[in-house]
């Protein structure tokens, strides 16, 4: 449970078996190899770095097979070729082996790049004449050529725009200025009047003043000819035309689907040739031997070492401590149990190699605290079932499902107590057995007696806040940090429970006087702890800026640290940022309850009541459910993050991540 193992591993092979052992290692897919050149950065190593691998040749392959991949895939029909687990296409090995070897994947690519050319050039051709079309749409009513609209030696032809409604003044205004003028409105498009004018070539001084002071606007079309009318109708079928040539090329296109598959084997297989070129390129070599090191996992460490001996003989296997300040990746390592909460930590960040794996520390938490941020059985019976079922058809993102399906069971516990069965809707049924089992699990009602739930958000607050300091004192303990522990942990740890005690000693004492009947007063009770609290705080003043060498600075920096940072109100901060969850829980049950009165008030409508009603109960509590699932998640990883971590977890780990074949889009499957 917690964090995997892991040994660093030294490989010394002879040249001649390079490739064969590269490519073993990669099948296994067991070894994170390290980079030479990284680890010993020293001018005195450079003799022994290899020769920079080019990959620009597998780089260009890998970029013209996705090209034509993706090309391809907008002219697959749905539901066609894909097969196998996670929409992933299926080859046996020989089927795979033949693709690699024999299949003209270039000749498949330069046609999908011709095929292109001609579709993004038939694209434009197809846009432009649309947007000629358009521009002549207006213009239908005119019924001359538009050739003819142009000067003559005595008049000035032209076609514009003006604002609608604005041809009226228009045409007052130049009726001031000349009679010479002929205007015609003939269309319209949205907010402005297509007009034609015409005028006497002597009056174009007046014309051109009053056009000028209106929102005259010239629109010409020197290369057409004929009257709109008819250069329409020929560009409807020019428009049919292009739009067939696009359908050819896309059954063209289509046709060339079937080998999609084939192109991502291609790509997959390049991938990993990629990545066998960039190990090379980690390798150590003199003339006749290369060195590998790497990391692997101290239980796959024997494995590793038997299927190599059983392969090769010119090589030798050497487990190597780190050097010094290496850190070994992380790979997670936890009971099935709690897997999912690896989720949690993963948003975060890995912990470090040398700390402890944060997942199985937090899962109950998170999953009672969104159980009391929904606090609805119904509502945790739905969130579970659809879990469940997105299982059956998404084959990613499972470790998140299964997380949110731990959160629906605890939320149907949870919400039982709670009285919650989507809000209220139980008692307002007419099913009395509904109320009975409802009232038989309830424990207590957060909308009638909410200052229970307020204690119990303190509550789980404190327990977290508590429980996150003792990691970090058997952290310390562990790294042998005796002073961190018992300063920074111990001390507070006691001052925070004589806090505690002292806030509640009147209440507190005088209960437990009675119930011993031992008449204690409480003053007396009261003044020892008072003292030893002083001694406390004293001890933390002293004592938590330790590594300060003036004498000063520490006393300043240790009051800063008593009551500011990391102090009491930091700690009184975090334990009542729990109240959010009772803030979270009563809106989910406040919705509920609204949703359910809403749907109840309509109920009585003739006919269709009950159907409005039906409908919104359902779309009012999955709207509910969606909205608080989101607010719960999010909420309870903010208490994780900031109140929970901040007390232990470092973090700054980088994943395991063992140099292996990956297949994105292809499986192999078995020739059984």
């Amino acid at each position: 449970m917690g964090i995997a193992k892991m040994q660093k591993v030294r490989v010394l092979f002879h040249h001649s078996i390079k490739d064969d052992l590269l490519e073993e290692l990669q099948n296994l897919g067991l070894l994170q190899v390290v980079s030479f050149r990284e680890s010993y950065p020293d001018p005195e190593y450079a003799q022994f770095l290899p020769q920079e691998v080019t990959s620009q040749e597998i780089e260009s392959e890998l970029a013209d097979l996705r090209f034509a991949a993706d090309f391809l895939k907008g002219f697959e029909k749905k539901g066609g070729f894909l097969s196998g687990l996670g929409g992933k296409f299926s080859f046996t090995l020989e089927e795979f082996t033949e693709t690699v070897q024999k299949f003209d994947w270039k000749g498949i690519v330069e046609r999908c790049r011709q095929l292109e050319r001609e579709r993004s050039q038939l694209g434009s051709r197809l846009a432009k004449t649309k947007s000629l079309q358009e521009g002549l749409l207006p213009l239908m009513g005119l019924d001359i050529p538009l050739e003819d609209v142009a000067p003559t030696s005595q008049t000035v032809v032209v076609l514009g725009t003006v604002p609608r409604d604005d041809l009226p003044e228009l045409e007052r205004a130049l009726k001031e200025r000349t009679e010479g003028f002929y205007l015609e409105l003939v269309g319209t498009d949205g907010n402005l009047d297509y007009v034609l004018l015409i005028y006497l070539r002597e009056e174009e001084d007046k014309v051109g003043e009053v056009l000028k002071g209106s929102e005259w606007a010239q629109v010409s079309f020197p290369d057409l000819k004929g009257r709109p009318k008819e250069i329409i109708a020929d560009l409807d079928i020019k428009l049919a035309e292009l739009s067939k040539e696009l359908d050819q090329i896309g059954e063209k296109a289509g046709e060339l689907t079937k080998y999609r598959p084939q192109l991502l084997a291609l790509l997959d297989e390049k991938s990993n040739l990629l990545a066998k070129r960039q190990v090379e390129e980690a390798l150590a070599r003199t003339s006749r031997a290369y060195m590998l090191e790497g990391w692997v996992k101290g239980g796959d460490l024997k494995r590793l070492k038997r299927e190599l001996e059983s392969r090769f003989d010119a090589f030798s296997f050497t487990p190597i401590d780190p050097l010094l300040g290496e850190s070994p990746p992380v790979e997670l390592k936890n009971r099935r149990i709690f897997k999912p909460f690896e989720v949690v930590t993963e948003l975060y960040g890995r912990p470090s190699y040398f700390e402890l794996d944060p997942s199985p520390l937090l899962s109950l938490f998170f999953a009672v605290f969104f159980g009391l941020c929904l606090t609805d059985a119904g509502y945790g019976l739905v969130l579970s079932l659809l879990c469940l079922g997105m299982m059956r058809f998404m084959k990613g993102g499972r470790k998140f499902l299964w997380l949110m399906f731990a959160g629906g069971i605890f939320t149907i516990v949870e919400g039982a107590l709670m009285g919650g069965w989507f809000g209220d809707l139980f008692q307002k049924l007419p099913w009395p057995f509904l109320s009975h089992l409802r009232a038989s699990l309830m424990a207590f009602d957060p909308m009638v007696k909410p200052m229970i739930f307020f204690r119990l958000a303190l509550i789980v607050g404190v327990i977290q806040v508590y429980f996150g300091l003792f990691i970090k004192l058997y952290q310390n303990l562990r790294e042998k940090r005796i002073a961190d522990a018992i300063f920074d942990q111990v001390l507070w740890i006691v001052f925070l429970s004589q806090l505690m005690l002292a806030l509640f000693s009147s209440q507190l004492v005088v209960k437990l006087a009675l119930a011993s009947k031992v008449l204690v007063p409480p003053q007396i009770m009261g003044l020892p702890m008072l003292g030893s609290m002083g001694v406390v705080a004293l001890l933390i003043v002293l004592f938590s800026a330790r590594e300060e060498k003036n004498p000063l600075f520490r006393l300043f920096f240790g009051f800063l640290h008593l009551f500011i940072v990391g102090g009491i109100f930091s700690f009184l901060g975090d334990i009542l940022s729990y109240l959010r969850l009772m803030a979270l829980g009563l809106v989910t049950a406040g919705i509920a309850g609204a949703v359910n009165n809403i749907a109840f008030m309509v109920s009585g409508i003739p006919y269709l009541g009950v159907l409005v009603m039906v409908f919104i109960l359902i779309f009012g509590h999955f709207f509910n459910i969606g909205i608080n699932v989101l607010g719960g998640f999010v909420h309870t990883l903010r208490l994780q993050y900031v109140e929970f971590f901040q007390k232990f977890f470092r973090g700054g780990g980088k994943a395991f991540n063992p140099f292996r074949k990956q297949t994105r889009y292809i499986m192999v499957r078995s020739e059984e």
